[in-house]
């Protein structure tokens, strides 16, 4: 498993069995310790875990034999394995499971009467730790030499088009990788594009131009050197030598054959931006600016938001290529005048006590509406 930290060690679920919390690791302890066993009914078995597991965790999770009346899991940062909880709470029919999340449902996503879900965000413990020996200094947009960057490691096809639409119309002033070196089997599995998104011909086009060139190919413009950064290495051209950021979430669908997924679901890739002082430019699911906003953060951009309220995955796609043609259209210095005081703001607000107050006073509005319900 990385270590994402200095001197960090290698993270491991951990298991609480009844009341012994004498096992929870700095990090956890503070996320958990001072309410995690209001959560206890019965014989309670815990399994917690918020670091990122190299990959699912719960694998390698062993849960003792016998009988528990409750089972609460805490997934991380990450996306749940919703399956495998799925699975666990069928066969678990005459215990209660409470699933412990940093992503939000939405409504509906699950129907199962012994499941209790609890969104409880960790990310504020993370960057707090980040911000602790972060180095990035604040460089100001007009000061900036490019004006967007759109980065891509691990491939889907929502980030495929998103690096045919800017590389086919937004070469200039952009800075961008579309790395496969590590990835050809994501990027095999790409191979359905032509025939699993509906017929749109707007993006007909950037299929075509996947198919053909990058496909084939690892891509960095402007001499940039691609790598797979350190998760949290702010102090990066693409986060403060670039205006706007375009952030190639790990995940755009808001629905999977017709399920609707939790979220929105962020991730380093949106946080990276604010903590470089760049303006975001969210390629994820949907209502990821209300969302942050929620949190203190700004976003008073020049460009319309309302793509991020379109509940289509394909329709809100598409609305998002027009917003950056309309980004790039823009007089650079008229751009950057424009969103320099939300990124400043964003830049600071990040780093600053009052975002981490405002997290865990959300988090004890959930908590106790959760615990008000939970009987």
């Amino acid at each position: 498993m990385i270590s994402h930290f200095p001197n960090d060690p290698v993270f491991d679920p951990e298991i609480i069995i009844n009341n012994d919390l004498s096992g929870l690791s700095d990090r956890s302890a503070r996320l958990f310790k001072h309410w995690i066993l209001e959560l206890s009914r019965g014989r309670t078995f815990f399994g917690l875990n918020y670091e990122w597991p190299g990959n699912r965790w719960h694998p390698n999770l062993i849960v003792p034999e016998g009988f528990y009346d409750t089972y609460v899991f805490s997934w991380g940062l990450e996306d749940w394995d919703h399956s495998w909880l799925r699975e666990f709470c069928i066969t678990h029919p005459d215990s209660q499971v409470v699933s412990i999340s940093d992503t939000p449902l939405r409504p509906g996503y699950y129907d199962l009467p012994n499941l209790r879900c609890l969104v409880h965000h960790c990310w504020h413990v993370v960057l707090a730790d980040v911000c602790s020996y972060d180095q990035t200094p604040f460089v100001p947009s007009m000061h900036r030499s490019y004006r967007c960057s759109s980065l891509v490691n691990k491939p889907s096809y929502f980030k495929a088009l998103t690096t045919a639409h800017v590389m086919m119309h937004h070469r200039e002033s952009l800075l961008m990788s579309w790395n496969t070196n590590k990835n050809q089997e994501i990027c095999a599995s790409l191979a359905f594009l032509d025939i699993d998104l509906p017929a749109r011909p707007e993006l007909h086009s950037l299929i075509e131009f996947y198919h053909s060139y990058l496909k084939h190919n690892t891509v960095a413009l402007d001499n940039f050197v691609v790598d797979r950064m350190q998760f949290f290495d702010s102090n990066h051209p693409g986060y403060i030598d670039c205006v706007v950021n375009l952030s190639n979430e790990t995940f755009s669908q808001d629905a999977i054959d017709g399920v609707p997924m939790p979220g929105p679901y962020i991730t380093e890739k949106s946080w990276k931006p604010l903590l470089g002082g760049a303006a975001l430019m969210p390629l994820s699911r949907m209502q990821t600016y209300d969302y942050m906003e929620n949190f203190g953060f700004q976003f008073d951009y020049p460009w319309d938001r309302s793509f991020d309220l379109i509940p289509g995955d394909i329709d809100r796609f598409v609305a998002a290529l027009r917003v950056i043609n309309d980004i790039f259209a823009m007089e650079i210095s008229a751009l950057c005048e424009a969103v320099a005081e939300s990124s400043q703001h964003n830049f600071y607000h990040i780093r600053s006590q009052a975002f981490q107050d405002r997290i865990k006073q959300i988090n004890d509005q959930h908590l106790q509406v959760f615990l008000h319900q939970y009987r």
